[in-house]
């Protein structure tokens, strides 16, 4: 595959959600509310159910790292689905930035997507 070819297929989706971000936003909440729909914690929150932004975010508040930890747990336990959608291949330390390292797991969907995003900004 030439360059010029692999840096079109990883730029030409950035470029048209920079052209378009209201559209950008909206596809990824419905691809997001797809894959909460496969864990527990989005099934009880009615992600499926789900139609705007709003509405997320009224389901959906922010929660810090505390409010996560009981789903942690679950998944530590091997009860992945309580918070993700497929099993983590392994679990990650954060840098600690605000506060100290906290453990969070690690899907190979998850890495897929961080290794697209890595190419992608090396492409731009």
């Amino acid at each position: 595959m030439s360059l010029e070819k692999m840096s079109g297929e990883l730029l030409d989706p950035w470029y048209r959600a920079v052209e378009n971000p209201g559209k950008a936003q909206e596809d990824l909440l419905h691809r997001l509310l797809q894959i909460y729909s496969r864990t527990e914690l989005g099934r009880r929150r009615g992600s499926d159910q789900i139609q705007t932004m709003e509405e997320f975010r009224k389901r959906f508040p922010v929660m810090t790292y505390d409010g996560f930890k009981p789903y942690l747990q679950l998944v530590q336990q091997g009860r992945y689905q309580a918070l993700l959608p497929e099993e983590p291949f392994c679990f990650a330390l954060t840098s600690g930035t605000r506060g100290p390292p906290k453990q969070i797991p690690l899907t190979q969907t998850d890495m897929d997507e961080r290794k697209r995003v890595a190419a992608r900004t090396l492409a731009h």
